[in-house]
């Protein structure tokens, strides 16, 4: 989009798409952003690794950065996209530069872009624009109240703290047999092990192999040490693909099969990851859930000790 094109661009910004140099400035932003709404950092510069490793992310298209006369940044904006659902959108304003229009230079811009990928899409998607925001960004929700959108599904952050001791060993069920990741030659089995064991969950969206290979074992902070495989003879019924990204512990995907459902997998695949955490020397562990999961998962973390600390709301309007 040429500069003359842009539309109601605030005297004393410019706004471009932003490049993979400019993650430090925008987590950094993000950050400050982050502290101001919610006192806490939510988005950090591992989180944008994720982001920018999808192959259906394209940051010359699916992203917007606003900067200072002097090249601060002051506004982030970016669509995440998956098969066969609308973009999802997120962004965040530095405090010191709210109130002054960038706001809704950059949401303008992404609706604008919503249209154009659903208009020329070869995909079935819903006519419909969504954004997140977290619960505590009470601004941001008035903001896309008066724009028409409302809250469709929230999602819990949970987190527990373990203690100095190791975590007793689980009681797996009968006949499980739990081996770590083998790369190149369990890809595949994993794929379709999550693939399945997610196909019941609200906004499923699975990611053809190679694109899904790419976008969690092409990361930086890809271990395969952290990725726990349960076996029943040939096949895996449930996995736990962890990460430590920059030293923040997260149960990334924790599912199992709906016929190995239970029988106690699911929570000995959860503690057997604090137990690999521990060694580790980590004692913070997260996780992402469904609040309205129809799988019993938040019993499951709350039997296991974890507590809900975030929710994420998802927005949707209406096109």
């Amino acid at each position: 989009m040429s500069p003359e094109s842009r539309p109601n661009i605030p005297a004393g910004y410019t706004v471009r798409h932003p490049t993979r140099d400019d993650l430090p400035a925008i987590a950094a932003m993000t950050a400050a952003a982050d502290l101001h709404d919610t006192g806490a950092i939510d988005f950090t510069p591992a989180t944008f690794d994720l982001e920018w490793a999808s192959a259906r992310f394209d940051p010359a298209q699916d992203a917007w950065l606003v900067e200072t006369s002097d090249g601060q940044a002051a506004a982030y904006m970016a669509l995440s996209r998956r098969p066969n659902i609308p973009p999802e959108g997120a962004g965040w304003i530095h405090p010191d530069h709210r109130g002054r229009g960038i706001g809704t230079l950059v949401f303008d811009l992404a609706e604008a872009r919503v249209h154009e990928i659903i208009d020329t899409s070869d995909e079935h998607i819903p006519r419909v624009a969504v954004q997140w925001s977290n619960h505590a960004q009470r601004e941001f929700g008035r903001f896309l109240e008066t724009r028409g959108y409302a809250v469709t599904r929230s999602f819990w952050r949970m987190s527990t703290m373990l203690g100095d001791e190791e975590p007793a060993a689980p009681e797996w069920p009968a006949g499980i047999e739990v081996r770590t990741m083998r790369p190149g030659v369990d890809d595949l089995a994993v794929h379709t092990t999550v693939t399945t064991a997610f196909r019941d969950h609200w906004g499923s969206s699975p990611l053809p192999f190679e694109e899904w290979r790419v976008a969690r074992m092409g990361l930086r902070f890809f271990d395969p040490e952290l990725w726990l495989l349960a076996w029943s003879g040939d096949q895996i019924v449930g996995a736990a693909l962890n990460t430590d990204e920059d030293g923040e512990a997260w149960v990334s995907t924790l599912g199992v099969l709906r016929e190995a459902r239970g029988k106690g997998l699911g929570r000995a695949l959860l503690i057997e990851s604090f137990r690999t955490f521990h060694r580790r020397g980590q004692r913070h562990v997260m996780l992402g859930v469904d609040a309205e999961n129809l799988t019993g998962a938040t019993r499951l973390y709350e039997g296991a000790g974890m507590v809900v600390d975030r929710q994420y709301d998802h927005w949707e309007r209406s096109l």
